[in-house]
């Protein structure tokens, strides 16, 4: 008997994976095109769960690939399908990925936009990680930019909400980096970012 014929979402998914592996060994060329053909596919699917995701892949392969505006455009496009189908955690997670993007083309006004614009998408709604680590970018690009009781608020607001959200190492990584500005207040921001990652590596 001859095998069924996958259908388009095994396709799809078929596709992601190799679009992954494509972007594993630096194919960036194939693994947008891959990931355009299963977002077609999503798409026809009205899985825009998924198309969603995968533009936010999308996103990410071309930040990596050094291509920003291309990564603003899919981002855009993420945050967009996250909110047709409501999903405002996808949708400020997008708006996250958005803000960093500009914070390394070092293009930090329209990093705090984005940012500012993530956390509004969580007024008058339940905590959640993604709002944490918005607060966290927010006292990372507020610091980076001396102004340090802004940072050190939203330092606090994120270790409090990791402590909502019942996550344990983000809770702890901030009480270390609130520790370290209580007991360095002049710490350079290239220092904050070094101790930052030190202790992401340890977590």
């Amino acid at each position: 008997m001859p095998k069924p014929k996958p259908s388009s979402s095994e396709e799809a998914d078929a596709l992601i994976r190799q679009a992954s592996e494509n972007y594993f060994y630096h194919e960036y060329g194939k693994a947008a095109e891959n990931y355009q053909k299963a977002i077609v596919l999503y798409e026809g699917h009205q899985d825009l769960t998924r198309a969603a995701k995968t533009y936010e892949s999308l996103g990410d392969l071309y930040k990596t690939a050094q291509k920003p505006e291309e990564a603003e455009k899919h981002y855009i496009l993420a945050a967009d399908y996250h909110q047709r189908i409501e999903n405002y955690p996808g949708q400020a997670r997008a708006m996250k990925e958005l803000g960093d993007l500009h914070v390394s083309l070092n293009h930090l006004d329209l990093a705090g936009e984005w940012y500012r614009k993530a956390l509004l998408i969580f007024k008058n709604r339940e905590p959640h990680l993604v709002l944490a680590l918005v607060q966290e970018a927010l006292g990372q690009l507020n610091w980076e930019i001396k102004k340090v009781p802004e940072a050190v608020q939203y330092f606090t607001q994120a270790r409090d909400t990791f402590a909502i959200v019942k996550n344990p190492m983000g809770f702890d990584h901030m009480n270390n980096v609130l520790n370290r500005l209580n007991n360095e207040p002049n710490l350079h921001s290239h220092a904050l970012r070094n101790f930052e990652a030190e202790e992401r590596r340890a977590e």
